[in-house]
């Protein structure tokens, strides 16, 4: 029997594998992944991007290749009421982010475009076949049993991922046990030709209704997709529509739907919509991501961003054990912690939004429509905050929790360069100095921190005012452990290395008896604030280079 050694092995190979396969290659990691079918199905999923999974592709080297696809941009969400109007407006333009647009693109297109990029990064061999059986060793799984091409082989890795999506075999393998929990209705999905009316800035429309909502949603070659509310059980009955007796329908919902043209009922879906979230991400070697870790109602059209973010999650903790900075149960710990309260929120906000759109009694359709348009014609100052809010949830750039961005850094390390130090050089009693990191445009990050001389190594802590997600130059430095120190006048090269669990757990109090706040922090956010180590160099006598102050985060 043939075998294949690797660092991980990836079941299943749709968005969830298929990211993770591009993450672990962008982290120099080696993967196997295994998957069933050649060619993506034509089942119409998830089209849309949002600007923080646009980020991620844009750091993997990956979305040029989205928009040469001719994935085109999006720009929030429209809803309408049949007799109140527009009740609501979700404008993505207010996000600060680089992408602040959605990138809709069809779901299979996108499938392919994942894998295509694993495949060429030559980090990722692509197996088509089944995964029979996982291969366990004292209670842990080291590897799976597979059928490729009718001949039998074993792959082993450190980490088997479970990408294999709502009935994920390798869950159940491991004996993760979850509950869906059913919605009263279905959803169809259908293509059309883009009306004239849907026109200016793109945004997805939703047309409220009593009987259920009406969706559409921008796709490239001036098309739309059709996303329909229906009873649960009914959607046989529509699939079975004539398309005089489908357009009846539509109208009902909102007459303008009559002007749609072209409808494409090959290929049209019925969603059973629920959702799911397993009590925990790992067991017994396994960890999972995407759909075999969650489930969520459609109405976010967030599932596929999900699976896309904890890809890139997982990736960058298992970077860290594959550097034997932490063992890789701490990496699935670190990245469950991390993913778990995220997931859970757009689980939730896609429950609240489900409420909105599936109304099938008339005191619900107006309670909830009325719950919208109050605030939205009577508070209009209010409206606009919760309105911005909405737009960074919906962009994912806002969750988990950051430190909200301040000026004032950027301010601390101009007067400190123009002082030598003398201003702003100490801080809680702490002295200060400014890092340098590179980050992916080749620019560099710099940002004034407290650091903690003991012995020839200075301790600097990735703390970013306890927010649950690490800050940029943390991750900066992950990839380039060369950094630059600017301390007083003296400018220094430095290598940064990442203390281990035992010896973070020596500096810890340490640390905590010279900064208290700390201590704080630490309080404030599940993820383990990592302690660095800085091994200064020789100091340069060189031109210092032109840095560029970006702030703390």
């Amino acid at each position: 029997m043939d075998t294949i050694q690797t660092q991980v092995i990836i079941v299943g190979g749709a968005v969830a594998g298929g990211s993770l396969a591009c993450a672990l290659a962008y982290q120099g990691i080696h993967s196997v992944l295994l998957e069933k079918r050649k060619t993506p199905t034509d089942l119409n999923r998830g089209d849309g991007m949002q600007p923080r999974s646009l980020e991620i592709m844009e750091e993997w080297g990956l979305l040029s290749a989205f928009e040469k696809a001719g994935a085109i941009p999006a720009y929030g969400i429209e809803m309408y009421h049949p007799f109140l109007g527009k009740l609501l407006e979700i404008d993505l333009g207010v996000v600060k982010t680089a992408h602040p647009h959605l990138l809709n693109l069809p779901h299979r297109d996108i499938e392919v475009l994942l894998l295509e990029h694993a495949r060429k990064s030559g980090y990722c061999q692509i197996l088509y076949g089944n995964a029979s059986d996982l291969i366990m060793e004292e209670g842990r799984a080291i590897g799976v049993s597979a059928t490729i091409a009718g001949s039998e082989i074993e792959i082993y890795a450190p980490v088997i991922a479970g990408a294999d999506g709502a009935q994920s075999a390798l869950r159940r393998k491991i004996g993760i046990e979850v509950a869906f929990q059913e919605y009263e209705h279905d959803l169809l999905v259908l293509h059309a030709q883009r009306p004239d009316w849907f026109t200016g800035k793109l945004r997805t429309r939703v047309f409220l209704h009593q009987d259920g909502a009406a969706i559409l949603l921008p796709l490239p070659d001036e098309k739309v997709r059709l996303a329909l509310l229906v009873p649960a059980g009914q959607g046989g009955q529509w699939k079975m529509m004539t398309e005089e007796a489908l357009l009846h329908q539509l109208i009902k919902r909102n007459p303008r739907l009559g002007d749609l043209k072209g409808i494409e009922k090959q290929g049209e879906h019925i969603y059973r919509m629920r959702k799911m979230h397993a009590p925990t991400y790992a067991a017994k070697g396994v960890v999972l991501l995407g759909d075999a870790a969650h489930v969520t109602h459609a109405a976010g059209g967030l599932g596929m961003n999900m699976a896309l973010q904890d890809a890139h999650t997982l990736a960058a903790e298992l970077a860290s054990a594959f550097q034997h900075r932490v063992s890789f149960d701490q990496a699935y710990s670190n990245y469950e912690r991390l993913r778990y309260p995220v997931n859970q929120g757009v689980i939730d906000r896609a429950e609240f939004m489900s409420k909105q759109l599936w109304t099938p009694s008339q005191r619900a359709f107006w309670g909830r429509a009325l719950s919208l348009a109050i605030p939205h014609y009577l508070l209009p100052f209010l409206w606009k905050k919760i309105t911005t809010s909405l737009a960074w949830r919906n962009a994912g750039i806002l969750t988990p929790t950051p430190a909200k961005r301040s000026p004032f850094p950027a301010l601390i390390v101009a007067l400190y360069r123009l002082s030598q130090g003398r201003i702003g050089g100490h801080s809680h009693q702490n002295p200060v100095l400014l890092l340098s990191t590179q980050q992916e445009n080749n620019k560099m990050h710099t940002v004034p921190l407290l650091f903690f001389p003991k012995g020839d190594q200075l301790l600097i802590v990735a703390s970013n005012g306890g927010s649950d997600l690490p800050p940029q130059w943390y991750r900066n430095l992950q990839r380039n452990q060369q950094v630059i120190l600017h301390i007083g006048s003296t400018s220094q090269k430095a290598l940064a290395t990442v203390a281990d669990q035992d010896l973070h757990a020596e500096l810890w109090p340490w640390l905590i008896e010279r900064y208290a706040g700390l201590e704080a922090y630490q309080k404030k956010t599940p993820r383990q604030l990592a302690i660095i180590l800085l091994q200064q160099e020789v100091p340069t006598e060189k031109k210092e280079p032109e840095f560029v102050a970006i702030g703390a985060k």
